[in-house]
């Protein structure tokens, strides 16, 4: 396993990084979409 060799320490930080990293692209995920959503409600409007 890739954990094996790493410290508690080590560990705890690339679950940290990689939660930060997660939640920044399903936040990002999140606000393209509602974009989308809008816009597509929009042109709905307009037609």
């Amino acid at each position: 396993m890739l954990f094996e060799k790493l410290t508690p320490r080590e560990i705890f930080i690339t679950v940290k990084v990689f939660m930060i990293a997660w939640l920044s692209y399903t936040e990002l995920n999140i606000i393209v979409s509602l974009r989308i959503h809008k816009y597509t409600q929009y042109h709905k409007l307009t037609d």
